[in-house]
């Protein structure tokens, strides 16, 4: 029985820190002949606070340039700076003009399956024209895809709202990007339109692939570890989990490293002083809030340092992954 129970928590230590749902396509990945890297994303675990904003913002930064060394040792393929990305970025921003957009919800409309919340008053005056005005009924559905296109556009932003990314890539929710099983409808559109953005993308600046990278984060509670250090500085922790697609110029997913895992085997960094508080006379603290950027630097320099050691082993891993099958 011990030995059992060691072999178990031997295998947690080994895959706790890893993620679930790998998948990869060797023959899409030797399609690849030149690839960029358009999007890094971190789960944001700042406030509205701007210093600590700014912490987070230079974090993924950071990570950019991590990544791209990594991904040209890697040497599966040439990667290039992402061609164009400011006119990505500008047309992800404002899905509901796309054309794309227009087009996919033009035909879910015409097949009466357009997603989201339809406005009833619409919906009986299509009813209604239906019958007797088909010029009328045309610019039912225009307005009905109006409003559903903002729809759309809201959802995206709702979800990068809790991302942070850096300024000179587009910023790619990983959710929305791989279609995941619970998606709503209106989720799954998104997700189209999306795709076909990319394809698009990838045609226009004549690449095989591209590369999205997702670093999910969080950061411990002020309870976790109520220490006080520095003066008025109060530890807890902060953990990051990495993960990696490639898809083809085609839209295929060539490498998916899967959702990344979040418990307490999550690559993390303990007593970190992220938390600041007010002493009282009687040395309670108090008034604890977020202050992710410590005086010294300390806390930066660890965040960073755990970007580059589990990007390191995100690339391990992929390695392992693009190995024959015996």
């Amino acid at each position: 029985m011990k030995y059992i129970l060691c072999i178990l928590t031997l295998s947690l230590l080994i895959t706790g820190c890893a993620s679930t749902g790998l998948r990869t396509d060797h023959e899409a990945v030797a399609q690849i002949k030149k690839a960029a890297l358009i999007s890094v994303t971190i789960t944001d675990i700042a406030d509205d606070k701007a210093h600590n904003k700014k912490f987070t913002k230079t974090a993924a930064e950071h990570a950019v340039t991590t990544y791209t060394k990594e991904l040209q040792k890697l040497g599966l393929w040439t990667l290039v700076p992402a061609p164009g990305i400011q006119e990505l970025k500008d047309e992800i921003s404002n899905l509901a003009e796309s054309p794309i957009t227009q087009n996919v919800l033009m035909e879910l409309a015409n097949k009466d399956q357009l997603p989201g919340e339809v406005d009833p008053m619409l919906m009986a005056q299509a009813v209604k024209a239906y019958f007797m005005d088909k010029a009328q009924l045309e610019t039912i559905k225009q307005k009905m895809v109006s409003d559903v296109a903002k729809q759309v556009q809201d959802g995206i932003h709702a979800v990068q709202n809790r991302l942070v990314s850096p300024d000179n890539l587009a910023c790619i929710p990983y959710s929305l990007y791989l279609g995941f099983i619970d998606q709503t409808e209106l989720q799954k559109t998104a997700n189209t339109i999306l795709e076909q953005i990319l394809q698009n993308y990838c045609k226009k600046h004549q690449l095989d692939g591209i590369v999205t990278v997702f670093i999910d984060s969080d950061k411990g509670e002020p309870k976790d570890i109520r220490m006080i250090t520095g003066g008025n500085r109060v530890l807890s922790s902060f953990k990051i989990n990495p993960t990696m697609v490639v898809r083809t110029a085609s839209g295929k997913v060539a490498m998916n490293m899967g959702s990344p895992r979040m418990d307490d085997l999550a690559p993390m960094k303990l007593a970190m002083p992220i938390y600041i508080g007010d002493k009282s006379e009687r040395e309670l603290i108090t008034n604890i809030r977020l202050d992710l950027a410590s005086p010294d630097g300390k806390t930066a320099e660890a965040y960073h340092e755990l970007i580059d050691k589990t990007a390191g082993k995100l690339m391990i891993r992929i390695r392992e992954a693009l190995q024959p099958v015996k």
